[in-house]
């Protein structure tokens, strides 16, 4: 798997995918979750809020209930 961790690319790619974790990725390359974090963090990369799971949970939050 080599150290593909470590190239932003690929990183930003898996991280901001929102059935990707630091705790996966750093499974799937056989390091620490602290090591994802120190390159996600150099990287400055974000996970978007706004993605599937995170919208599907807003639209329940303002859905009124209607009998």
């Amino acid at each position: 798997m080599g150290e593909r961790y470590k190239r932003l690319n690929w990183l930003q790619n898996v991280y901001v995918d929102p059935d990707w974790t630091q705790t996966k990725i750093a499974d799937e390359c056989d390091v620490s979750v602290r090591t994802i974090g120190n390159w996600v963090t150099k990287y400055e990369i974000r996970k978007s809020r706004h993605g599937p799971k995170w919208l599907t949970g807003q639209i329940r939050q303002r859905t009124p209930f209607t009998a």
